[in-house]
């Protein structure tokens, strides 16, 4: 067969699995947007947006790298996360979570990723995907994924086709509902506190029983997607806003009583969150759950927040009329 007929016939095998674009169920596969920063130490969503770090008792930093110009990984990824186990345990790792068990359909799917690093002590990471129908809140439904691979100090990609059976008709959901994938981790068996690195990215989640080319995506079209869970009006680090802050709230005097009754305008985010966000204000200053007084100066605490899934609304219980600014965060995240 020539490349030519070889090509179509792939061709021909991915459309039958399922739609040509669109296709990759992992969000920022290529590591683009970060909007919390591009490295922490802490656990959970701190770095990467929509991976998270799952510590598990252990000490480890995660990056984002960036290679240098006509370095790039595979010659198409800018990008990586790196995770810097210094004191290693079991499950330590990164995770993805996929909004909605039925993202992916009855039949085959295929994983893949790029990695390089050095091992844990057990010698392989754990590759797992979990359906949780009620989150992580819940008991899980099954596990379509459950497998390992080792890395070397050159990048290699690592591809993973597995069968996905029928969800049943008992299956009750929540609004929590995910795919639980864990993308590198130390095995639950391995307790070992040896140090270990894993880089990981061009992460590709797709339906049907063959490995397509990795999906890329315009930084802005990743960013929406990324914003449906966690949005931040300014940069991550508040004392560095200075004239940036852009959310601007006046509260009336009026309401003697009612904080309610002194509320700010509606403050949209740029794009609907998945569930009511939980916001976080910050003062000039870098203070949380506070804004800064433009009319007398100061810092009013004083601050309450009414959010949903398109934006919120800033009050404050100090009975006098000012304008203040805030910058603030929305987290709807699985």
């Amino acid at each position: 067969m020539t490349s030519k007929a070889f090509g179509l016939a792939q061709l021909g095998n991915v459309f039958d699995d399922g739609a040509l674009s669109n296709r990759n169920l992992i969000i920022n596969g290529a590591m683009q947007v970060a909007q919390r920063g591009t490295s922490s130490s802490s656990g959970g969503y701190s770095t990467v947006d929509r991976y998270y770090h799952n510590l598990s008792g252990a000490t480890s930093t995660m990056t984002r790298e960036e290679a240098t110009f006509g370095q790039e990984v595979d010659g198409q990824f800018k990008y990586w996360v790196k995770l810097n186990t210094t004191v290693g345990n079991n499950y330590c790792g990164i995770q993805q979570r996929v909004e909605d068990v039925r993202s992916l359909r009855e039949g085959r799917a295929t994983l893949s990723f790029w990695v390089k690093g050095t091992n844990p002590a057990s010698g392989q990471y754990l590759v797992q995907m979990q359906r949780l129908p009620a989150g992580t809140s819940g008991s899980t439904l099954d596990i379509p994924l459950d497998d390992t691979y080792t890395v070397s100090s050159t990048w290699t990609r690592k591809v993973f086709t597995f069968d996905v059976p029928a969800l049943g008709t008992s299956v009750t959901e929540t609004a929590n509902s995910m795919l639980y994938i864990t993308l590198g981790a130390q095995e639950g068996t391995d307790t070992s506190t040896d140090a270990w690195e894993l880089n990981i990215t061009g992460v590709q989640l797709e339906l049907g029983d063959t490995s397509t080319p990795f999906e890329h995506r315009s930084y802005g079209d990743e960013l929406a997607r990324c914003q449906r869970y966690y949005e931040v009006d300014n940069p991550a680090t508040p004392n560095t806003f200075g004239g940036n802050i852009r959310a601007q709230a006046y509260h009336p005097a009026n309401g003697s009583g009612n904080p309610l009754n002194r509320d700010g305008p509606f403050q949209p985010y740029k794009v609907d969150k998945r569930a009511s966000a939980t916001v976080t204000t910050y003062a000039y200053n870098g203070t949380t759950g506070a804004a800064s007084g433009i009319t007398g100066g100061g810092t009013d605490s004083n601050v309450q927040v009414r959010s949903g899934t398109t934006g919120f609304q800033l009050s404050s219980t100090t009975y006098r009329a000012l304008y203040v600014w805030f910058a603030w965060a929305a987290d709807a995240e699985l």
